[in-house]
């Protein structure tokens, strides 16, 4: 499924892009909070997810993970 560009993924945005269930996309969210970046600290810990209200994660972060759903989000170009 293809979706409008957002700076941070919830559940549900990964679950539409995922096609899966709440559980899964859980699982999915809480397993690339928890990954090392490339100075070794996890997203979760970070200072940005401490302001950021919700479980959410950078989409960045979800596409650096999983390149082959990068096709299905879309930027809308601003007139």
């Amino acid at each position: 499924m293809i979706i409008k560009w957002k700076a941070y993924l919830n559940y549900k945005d990964i679950q539409k892009v995922e096609e899966c269930g709440v559980v899964n996309a859980y699982k999915i969210l809480k397993e690339l909070r928890a990954k090392p970046d490339k100075n070794g600290i996890p997203f979760e810990d970070s200072e940005e997810a401490k302001r950021k209200k919700g479980l959410v994660i950078p989409t960045e972060i979800y596409i650096r993970e999983n390149p082959y759903a990068k096709k299905s989000f879309v930027r809308e170009v601003e007139k």
